[in-house]
């Protein structure tokens, strides 16, 4: 939501990584009712990265819709959501092969994973929202 500044550089560095690679791809932008001009950021990038598509919401509906939204548009057998800041690069790709190897259908990476080697660097504000939703979202999965 509000990407404009940041959107750019994050997609160019997720094409940049994903066009060295020999498997296809497809680049979703959900923008969620953004006021800023991200829409037009994104689509002046769709003639330099392939696979790029934008889906835009007129309003804004929170973000488990958008991930909703974006996971039941893409087409691949591995899907990925990031965030527009790209605070977890996406050469973190990488690692989550080996658990879908093993059999897992769903790979959720976390800075709370021991040995995890992304610093966060949110306010405590945030830390403390984000801690709470992970335990929401652990209770849901549960029942």
């Amino acid at each position: 939501y509000n990407e404009e500044n940041r959107i750019s550089r994050t997609l160019l560095d997720i094409n940049r990584y994903l066009s060295k690679k020999k498997y296809s791809y497809e680049i979703l932008v959900v923008n969620d009712g953004s006021k800023d001009r991200t829409v037009e950021v994104v689509k002046k990038l769709e003639d330099k990265i392939k696979n790029l598509k934008l889906i835009s919401n007129n309003e804004n509906y929170g973000k488990g819709y958008v991930v909703k939204k974006s996971m039941l548009e893409a087409k691949g057998d591995y899907r990925l959501f990031m965030d527009a800041d790209n605070s977890t690069s996406i050469d973190c790709l990488e690692s989550f092969f080996t658990y879908f190897r093993e059999g897992f259908d769903i790979v959720i990476g976390s800075i709370a994973v021991k040995g995890s080697q992304i610093i966060e660097k949110s306010g405590l504000h945030r830390r403390i929202l984000g801690n709470l939703s992970k335990y929401l979202i652990r209770i849901i999965a549960i029942s």
